[in-house]
């Protein structure tokens, strides 16, 4: 009995010894391309690539963001804690949703009937959870207090 010889097996990643384009099998219509063996690490080299790309880029405008509005008040934004909205409390630098939530929360439980403001300085502020000294420092640039 003759022992059969195994045929080298293509395993998708390997590259065979001996490769023919399209062209070469005998197909005269068909685009001369490399085989698909050549082409795999670009087709997972690609999108990672794109990936990549997009979370860096994603990235770069909302921390510059943060950062030109940590800076200064250029835009000359002013707030009153004492009437601002959640929403325009969102706006002053280190200052989020929930802790814009708190500000306002703290506004109406501790307001007095006759219409005392309860905040009447930025270090009025530092009665709110999470608001300490250096988110006072950061946003009293941001504050008027006064008659709203």
């Amino acid at each position: 009995m003759a022992r059969q010889l195994r045929q080298p097996v293509n395993v998708g990643w390997a590259v065979p010894t001996k490769m023919k384009t399209t062209t070469q099998m005998g197909d005269p219509t068909a685009p001369n391309l490399p085989p698909k063996t050549l082409l795999a690490p670009f087709a997972i080299a690609i999108p990672l690539t794109c990936l990549w790309l997009a979370i860096a880029s994603a990235r770069t405008p909302i921390a510059q963001a943060t950062n030109d509005r940590d800076r200064t008040n250029e835009a000359g934004l002013r707030l009153n804690p004492n009437s601002a909205s959640w929403p325009d409390l969102t706006l002053l630098p280190g200052i989020g949703e929930v802790t814009a939530n708190r500000i306002v929360t703290y506004r109406e439980e501790n307001q007095t009937n006759d219409g005392t403001p309860v905040f009447n300085r930025p270090s009025d502020l530092d009665n709110v959870h999470g608001i300490g000294p250096k988110t006072i420092e950061r946003i009293e640039g941001f504050l008027e207090f006064g008659s709203n």
